[in-house]
């Protein structure tokens, strides 16, 4: 593969401010730059621009991707069928969202109205809110140092969250690699190595044609525990008919490769919309205070447990000397509730006995 384009400067200008811009330009973490600075090189193939883009992912104002059912991939009726999951996306360096849409006009909107579910993160901020339960905020002490979000597990189900999300999403911006992160696969040429936050180590090498376009990406995923090794490949389509850069397939298809060497698709996927942005995006199109939501209602994790806001006022739901998970608050309040409902009935019963007894003495 040809080696990126390195940044110019102006030679007139003094050493030090050369030097100075040549290091704002690439001081980005984890690989997060300009999408103008990194996608604009125009003495590399396409397949050059899409390693780029997976190794240094740009400023993501918004993608909108759709899975496809299997039995559609790659068909010209896999856009319209009747049942789709529909994402919204978008990503810099200290925000990230994730949406799971109702309908397609929601896309039209920078706020979607009403997801089904979405999860948020900006700066020390994460929320997620799923419309049959409510909003759930997680605030990041400032006194801890910063997890990774591209890590294993959280320590509350808001963190958990955030990193489900980015799993998820991470197999769209690396063109159909799954579990490697955010901005994690590096290049050898064409090859990549890496072994991804479930231990398995993936092995891959990207095919182009002639043209310098991606056709596909094979690659073996090898467990240590115990040593299991499997083939994979990803093929690619492209759509000039879609709002997608012409170097990034707009359609990827995953396929497991058995012993046999048969095919057996697992997960497809399909971008209708990409829009990289040339200057960081707003904390609103992250955070969730613009959202029209169904459900309102509020919980927070705090040192002392979990609150819930009801009309604006805070009201514990669980005190804990350690930040808990919401599902061990939701099972101990149902609990508290069980035994609340039996205790009053057992009250009942036993008054209701008394009385009988005194009626059958009288008589």
């Amino acid at each position: 593969m040809k080696q990126s384009t390195p940044v110019l400067v102006n030679s007139a200008r003094p050493f030090y401010v050369c030097l100075l811009a040549a290091l704002l330009a690439n001081a980005t973490v984890p690989g997060l730059r300009i999408g103008a600075e990194v996608l604009s090189q125009n003495d590399e193939s396409d397949a050059d621009k899409l390693e780029q883009f997976i190794s240094h992912p740009p400023i993501l104002r918004q993608i909108v991707y759709e899975n496809l059912p299997l039995n559609f991939a790659q068909s010209v009726e896999a856009s319209t069928n009747l049942v789709r999951q529909l994402f919204l996306v978008r990503l810099q360096t200290n925000g990230f969202y994730f949406a799971q849409l109702r309908r397609s006009q929601d896309v039209e909107s920078d706020i979607p109205s009403s997801p089904i579910l979405a999860v948020g993160r900006f700066e020390r901020t994460f929320w997620y809110y799923k419309y049959d339960f409510g909003l759930l905020v997680y605030e990041l002490p400032k006194d801890q140092g910063d997890f990774d979000l591209d890590g294993k597990k959280g320590k509350n189900d808001v963190l958990n969250q955030c990193i489900i999300a980015r799993d998820t999403v991470s197999r769209v911006l690396n063109a159909g690699i799954p579990n490697a992160g955010i901005g994690r696969v590096r290049w050898s040429g064409d090859r990549f190595d890496l072994t991804n936050i479930f231990g398995f180590r993936w092995q891959g090498v990207l095919a182009t044609n002639s043209e310098g376009r991606a056709e596909d990406i094979f690659f073996t995923s090898t467990s240590f525990q115990p040593r299991h090794t499997l083939n994979h490949i990803v093929t690619y389509q492209y759509s000039p008919d879609t709002n997608v850069p012409s170097y990034f397939p707009s359609e990827a298809v995953y396929y497991e490769i058995g012993k046999d060497g048969a095919r057996k698709p697992s997960h497809a996927f399909k971008i209708l919309e990409m829009q990289i942005a040339d200057r960081m995006l707003p904390s609103e199109m992250f955070l969730w205070s613009l959202h029209k939501l169904e459900n309102t209602n509020l919980y927070a994790f705090t040192n002392g447990g979990i609150v819930r806001f009801v009309g604006g006022v805070a009201k514990p739901l669980l005190r804990a000397t350690e930040i808990g998970e919401l599902g061990t608050a939701r099972r101990r309040t149902r609990m508290i509730w069980l035994f609340s409902f039996v205790a009053v009935v057992s009250v009942i019963v036993a008054v209701a006995y008394q009385n009988s007894k005194q009626r059958r003495s009288m008589v």
